[in-house]
């Protein structure tokens, strides 16, 4: 995951949150989080 991309970031987004944080989110939470990330209007 060198390069940040939305497609790759989503996952990355799901396994910090599942594994650091013990917050298991949905595929379209995650979206919705690198969607921010990325400059999207929240």
């Amino acid at each position: 995951m060198a390069v940040a991309m939305v497609d790759n970031q989503c996952v990355a987004m799901r396994r910090m949150l599942s594994e650091d944080h013990g917050i298991k989110a949905p595929q379209y939470d995650a979206q919705a989080l690198v969607a921010v990330t990325f400059g999207a209007a929240g």
